[in-house]
């Protein structure tokens, strides 16, 4: 069995886990890339979806 010396500043907290490397990794990459596509639909939606329109736009010569 491996003994891993654990911090004192680290002793009080009570989320501490313990993950294999490859575990921790795989998490990683996930987390980026859920990110990543939060970040793309955010900038996707404000140019398409969030836009308001006003009396003055050309929409408003169509009705």
């Amino acid at each position: 069995m491996n003994t891993i010396p654990v911090p004192k500043n680290l002793r009080n907290e009570k989320d501490l886990v313990v993950v294999p490397r490859s575990h921790y990794e795989r998490l990683l990459e996930t987390s980026n890339r859920c990110e990543e596509e939060d970040r793309e639909w955010r900038e996707f939606s404000m140019k398409n979806f969030l836009r308001s329109y006003g009396p003055s736009d050309s929409i408003y010569d169509s009705l």
